[in-house]
């Protein structure tokens, strides 16, 4: 006895003399990345180019980081990985009218993941970018292969410098859809799906093989849409004819430098060591110095915010939205119901909170959890709080649920909207699990007892009850629209059926009330509180320096985004998570869904 206490005693002394020695060391590591803020912000130059590096994905959600980016801000060349647009807007704001900024270098290429990096939230930047212009400080843009969104926003800039082993690529826009019903065949998994909207063709990767001519004919017409929209900007933005930049995309897909200089998409062909001289004159450089004086974004961003430094006063509440919606808290990248609906109530019940603006970037998911946040939604205006919604890349299907309600809603040009409509997915794995040497027997007390069994399919009487149950909440969800966007149940009914629309179409039809981003959501919000000043609040808030080092050493739960460089390898691993976080939306507990069943790139 005496020596297994001696034995637990020792390796008892052990552990707490190792965890105090790695918490001590954890400190010094946490002192010496806030000395190191202290001395970037020390050293900035008195004149300087900003770099806005463009590798990034550019989210609506104030962004978490791990321990490589919260250390890698604070190198020579920080990683940018995760920004989210609020952020961006006011940086950009801020160097308008900072004297050491001398100019914009627009740089990089984006690197969207999840719903990041969605063409409402790209016009946004652009429009911040125009409104920069006013300040009369240059904006150059340089880069060797920039993708559609990266020209979509370096096209802005008053100079767009091309190098000359670079190329331009324009192919247009394209929804690539997965069917997986041969294969659930091969296995043995049965499908049964309910639904209601003829347009409503989420369930159809599980039960066809290509695409509804319904679907077909939706998509397409989107997809229009969106394309007129974003090329049309990006024309206007580089003196171009649109109709003719559309035959050029179609003939040749891929410009080399020269080609691209002489349609006019870049403004010149030029290395690197050049740019480098025309932005150290810019700068007004010391023949001395060598290269140019700049400040990289991510420094720029932390020497005003401090990553989540405490604000204070009256103002306006920003409620993110963005992902997947699902029940429960859900995972990064995923609207989780709870934790949605306990930032609206820290925010309503806030004695600084004149006014909410929910910002939605989610293409619907869980019915029930939909409703969730519906139910805190409508308590908001029972307590006439002004509540607005603002539209980023996706409000569709459960995401224009939990808009409908809104004092107003904003969405952009590019948004993707509508899709009111619900369906249920049901299998089984009997068949499957038969091939296995699997089998099942039963017992149950009543009729339908199986009706939750995975084993075997559901029986025509069953399907018919989930059928009532669909109707009926699709006949709820048509009345409450009607009503809130004050139309009749048939014109709803109309504009229904799971049919998707453009910002500017839901506009037309009346779905959405007026075009315009983020910050004139919250000056709508603002306005209808009755303030002048205000403080925006985002919730989920930025971690402060403490929470963000704790969190990425792993005491908190936090998203890792990993910077793959390899463009393929990145597309296979989105394409992993994609499908591994669509799997984990498919948890309604009565199997309803109101989910928008694409993404276009």
């Amino acid at each position: 006895m005496k020596k297994l206490l001696k034995f637990l005693a020792r390796n008892i002394l052990i552990a707490t003399v190792s965890t105090f020695i790695s918490f001590f060391i954890l400190l010094i590591i946490f002192f010496a990345i806030v000395g190191s803020i202290a001395q970037n912000q020390e050293t900035f130059p008195s004149s300087a180019v900003l770099r806005v590096n463009l590798t990034m994905n550019l989210i609506d959600t104030p962004p978490t980081m791990d321990l490589a980016e919260l250390i890698g801000q604070f190198s020579d060349e920080p990683p940018l990985l995760e920004v989210n647009i609020h952020d961006l807007i006011e940086t950009i704001n801020r160097a308008k009218t900072d004297r050491r900024i001398k100019a914009l270098l627009i740089e990089g290429s984006f690197q969207p993941m999840n719903y990041g990096c969605s063409y409402p939230v790209l016009n946004e930047l652009r429009l911040a970018l125009e409104d920069f212009k006013e300040s009369e400080k240059p904006i150059i843009a340089y880069s060797v292969n920039p993708q559609l969104r990266d020209l979509y926003v370096m096209s802005v800039a008053d100079e767009f410098y091309l190098n000359k082993r670079g190329t331009i690529e324009l192919y247009g826009l394209y929804a690539e859809h997965v069917f997986f019903a041969n294969a659930l065949n091969k296995y043995g998994i049965g499908v049964q799906t309910v639904r209601v909207g003829d347009y409503k063709s989420a369930v159809e990767p599980f039960t066809r093989t290509q695409l509804s001519p319904a679907a077909k004919e939706a998509n397409q017409q989107l997809l229009d849409e969106l394309w007129i929209q974003i090329l049309g900007n990006l024309a206007q933005s580089r003196g171009l004819d649109p109709i003719e930049l559309n035959k050029v995309v179609d003939r040749t897909p891929i410009l080399l430098a020269e080609d691209a200089l002489e349609l006019g998409l870049c403004d010149e062909i030029l290395d690197h060591v050049k740019l480098v001289e025309k932005l150290a004159e810019i700068s007004e450089a010391k023949e001395d110095q060598g290269g140019f004086p700049s400040i990289w974004l991510s420094e720029y961003i932390l020497e005003k915010d401090r990553f989540g430094t405490m604000r204070s006063g009256d103002g306006i509440a920003v409620v993110y939205a963005e992902g997947e919606i699902v029940g429960g808290y859900g995972r990064d990248h995923q609207a989780g119901a709870q934790k949605i609906v306990e930032l609206l109530q820290e925010a309503k019940t806030s004695e600084s909170i004149k006014g909410i603006v929910l910002r939605v970037n989610s293409p619907g998911g869980g019915a029930t959890a939909s409703k969730i946040i519906q139910d805190e939604l409508l308590d908001i205006k029972a307590r006439e709080i002004p509540l607005v919604v603002s539209m980023g890349g996706y409000a569709a299907s459960g995401g224009y649920l939990i808009s409908q309600s809104a004092d107003k809603i904003f969405a952009q040009p590019h948004t993707i909207t509508g899709s009111i409509g619900i369906f249920g997915l049901l299998l089984h794995f009997g068949e499957g699990a038969g091939k296995l040497g699997i089998t099942f027997d039963e017992t149950q007390t009543n009729e339908n007892g199986d009706i939750l069994s995975f084993s075997k399919p559901k029986t025509p009487a069953q399907l018919g009850m989930i059928q009532v149950f669909l109707d009926s909440f699709y006949q709820s969800w048509v009345e409450e629209i009607a009503e809130y966007r004050e139309k009749s149940i048939e014109e709803v009914k109309d504009l229904a059926k799971g049919r998707v629309w453009s910002g500017y179409q839901a506009l037309e039809v009346g779905l959405v009330d007026e075009m315009g981003g983020l910050l004139e959501a919250v000056d709508y919000a603002a306005e209808l509180a009755g303030m002048e000043d205000y403080t925006i609040y985002d919730f989920p808030r930025k971690l402060t320096q403490d929470e963000a080092f704790a969190d990425a050493l792993g005491f908190n739960t936090s998203a890792n985004l990993q910077n793959v460089k390899n463009p393929l390898l990145t597309k296979i691993e989105n394409l992993y998570r994609s499908l591994k976080l669509k799997l984990e939306v498919f948890n309604d507990p009565v199997g309803a869904y109101a989910l928008l069943p694409f993404q276009y790139e």
